[in-house]
């Protein structure tokens, strides 16, 4: 399974590096990745597969929540499948 993050906030120091590790700690890939700076503001979408994770998608949200709470960025993270169903046109 595949799923999508956008992580959108102040930017500062840290952020992708905080994400990826947590993401890599869940023993899941990114596949692909976008972000950019927009005055001041970080942006990112990104796709990781879940096929291996260590972890339900609860529990991958649940984390990213805690890091949401902690960090003050907004974290999203839904399946890919409804993502895609979402933006069809």
């Amino acid at each position: 399974m595949k799923a999508i993050i956008t992580t959108t906030g102040k930017d500062r120091t840290g952020i992708l590096a905080e994400l990826t590790r947590y993401i890599s700690d869940m023993n899941c890939n990114v596949e692909d990745i976008s972000q950019t700076i927009m005055q001041g503001n970080f942006v990112m979408i990104m796709m990781i597969d879940l096929s291996s994770a260590c972890g339900s998608f609860a529990d991958i949200k649940s984390g990213l929540d805690k890091i949401s709470e902690k960090s003050g960025l907004a974290i999203h993270i839904q399946r890919a499948e409804i993502f895609e169903q979402m933006h069809h046109v």
